[in-house]
């Protein structure tokens, strides 16, 4: 199976680019992850906001091909959450 993963600014939230990838993703039944990015912008607090809000929008989606309805936060800067996100991967390649 193709797999990707959708990158959404942690600032911006899901924009319309997103949601005509996300669009094509499902009518394709490809299967996706969505990354959150730039998260060392926002506090901890702020962050698990926009975590909450990021989900329930999905949730609104029923995005089916979204390989797992979790969120993975990452910051390319300080490399928080980015071993995790490899992991997932990893985990994700070795199942298939």
């Amino acid at each position: 199976k193709i797999r990707c993963c959708v990158l959404v600014d942690c600032t911006r939230g899901l924009t319309e680019d997103d949601d005509i990838i996300l669009a094509y993703l499902e009518k394709k039944r490809i299967e996706h992850q969505v990354v959150l990015t730039m998260c060392d912008l926002l506090g901890a607090e702020r962050l698990a906001q926009c975590v909450s809000a990021l989900q329930n929008e999905l949730k609104l989606r029923d995005s089916r091909h979204m390989t797992d309805p979790s969120i993975i936060p990452v910051c390319g800067h300080t490399g928080a959450g980015v071993t995790a996100l490899w992991e997932e991967l990893k985990g994700r390649s070795l199942k298939e």
